[in-house]
């Protein structure tokens, strides 16, 4: 599916959106803390990470941080 520049930068910004709401939600004493394996609250802190530090969707980070496993 092709999408334009625009439409690529709602997308990435979304995902950014979704990314952080989830991390969000597993802190401690939030909803999901305890419904998810050790290490989850990590691994998406490293995700958001990433995704913030990537200046368009799909592109390399402009940061180095360990890649979202």
């Amino acid at each position: 599916m092709e999408l334009t520049r625009q439409e690529r930068e709602r997308v990435r910004d979304f995902r950014r959106l979704l990314a952080l709401g989830w991390f969000l939600m597993l802190g401690p004493d939030r909803p999901f803390a305890t419904r998810n394996p050790a290490g989850t609250l990590e691994r998406q802190a490293r995700r958001v990470l990433h995704l913030l530090a990537c200046p368009r969707a799909g592109g390399a980070p402009s940061l180095q941080i360990e890649p979202f496993r």
